[in-house]
């Protein structure tokens, strides 16, 4: 089936038939179950990885694009305070301050996202004419497939393909898309700097990589924030989900900011945004996943230069970056 074509096997780079409800590689056999026209490239996880995958995907499915939409309708995005900003979600502004791309460029080209979460950066590419592809780790790709289809683009079917999958064993083919980002996924691998090096390789010579990482912070802030990463781990995704919902709430944020050393070292696992989606969110985003580095500017531009990438920009958001793949 054509909507299929983009996929090869992660495992060994076979070509892959389409099956009606699976992808089967011709090489090595495998089969790879094809699910609300997503398919499932993932091989079985370990049961730290579930946690941390299911409680991002009860993170994205909690954010659904439709979520999102509803409070860009509703909140100012200029109002002058960053704290204010971060609670807000204009999705065109967004996407141009975290990829550092031109919506006016997007027409016709390839682009992947890695890392797809509720699917928001991907509905702005599909409004501006790109043909799109995603990946994400989680089983919140399904409901943002969905949630993206709803949007009634023109062309849907045959420019939004979106699967489930592992960064590492990304299963497209090489040198195939015009732009690549990842905002705010790299960081939650074990080894940021190999994650990042694995998406050079599916772009076109003189194709655009935008990412976003964490910035290296306050150290006291991010050894207490993997203290209470330990702690959660062992609590049940859904559990974790809910009590992030109670530490997301009013009562708890107010006696958050009156006790200052509080909000000063994050001894606990509160935000103080002001918006309520916002605040679980994050809170969320920062206690459930297994792995979460920090880095510095230089550090991740180093990165971009080892790969002999050109035109290396910083951006708005702190650790983030767009460079030109150099034509060989």
């Amino acid at each position: 089936m054509k909507k299929y074509e983009c996929y090869i096997c992660p495992a060994d780079g076979g070509e892959l038939s389409y099956e009606s409800e699976f992808l089967r590689c011709r090489c090595c056999a495998t089969e790879y179950l094809i699910h609300n026209e997503v398919p499932n490239f993932l091989p079985k996880a370990s049961t730290e990885e579930t946690f941390s995958s299911e409680a991002f995907a009860l993170e994205w499915t909690y954010f659904s694009l439709k979520n999102y939409k509803a409070l860009e309708s509703r909140l100012p995005y200029d109002s002058g305070n960053r704290e204010e900003e971060w609670g807000n979600f204009d999705l065109e502004t967004s996407f141009i301050e975290t990829t550092g791309l031109n919506l006016q460029d997007l027409k016709g080209k390839k682009i992947l996202e890695v890392g797809v979460g509720s699917g928001r950066l991907l509905s702005v590419a599909l409004k501006y004419g790109a043909d799109c592809y995603g990946v994400d780790y989680s089983s919140s790709v399904y409901v943002a497939y969905d949630e993206l289809r709803k949007l009634g683009f023109e062309d849907f079917e045959s420019r939004c393909h979106v699967a489930r999958g592992d960064l590492f064993h990304l299963p497209f083919r090489r040198d195939y898309f015009d732009i690549i980002f990842s905002i705010g996924v790299l960081h939650h691998t074990p080894d940021t700097k190999k994650a990042f090096s694995c998406l050079p390789p599916f772009l076109k010579k003189g194709g655009k990589l935008a990412i976003w990482v964490y910035a290296e912070y306050n150290r006291v802030i991010n050894a207490n924030v993997r203290f209470w990463r330990r702690i959660f781990r062992h609590v049940p995704p859904k559990v974790f989900f809910h009590l992030c919902k109670v530490l997301g709430s009013w009562p708890v944020v107010f006696v958050y900011r009156q006790i200052k050393i509080l909000n000063l070292f994050m001894f606990l696992p509160c935000y103080t945004s002001v918006d309520y989606r916002d605040r679980v969110r994050t809170i969320l985003d920062y206690y459930s996943p297994l792995h979460l580095n920090e880095h510095s500017y230089f550090e991740v531009y180093e990165w971009f230069k080892e790969i002999s990438f050109g035109n290396i920009r910083p951006l708005k958001q702190p650790v983030s970056f767009v460079a030109d793949k150099v034509e060989e």
